[in-house]
């Protein structure tokens, strides 16, 4: 099995086997934005959690360029 990171959505609300859930989730690349929605099949139990990707940096603005005079 590969692991996946995931952004947990929420708990469906599925019949399953004992100790087993269904999760609807985000998959998340390593920057930690979105790159597919998924559902997932699993045992909470067994799920490994992992600290959250570091803060972006804030976007830099830039000024708009000045009209040139002729």
């Amino acid at each position: 099995m590969i692991p996946i990171a995931v952004r947990v959505i929420r708990k469906l609300d599925w019949p399953t086997y004992y100790g087993w859930c269904w999760i609807d989730c985000y998959q998340v690349d390593s920057r930690g934005e979105a790159i597919a929605r998924r559902s997932l099949f699993l045992r909470p139990d067994h799920v490994q959690y992992a600290p959250p990707p570091p803060p972006r940096p804030p976007a830099t603005r830039r000024k708009p360029p000045r009209p040139s005079r002729l």
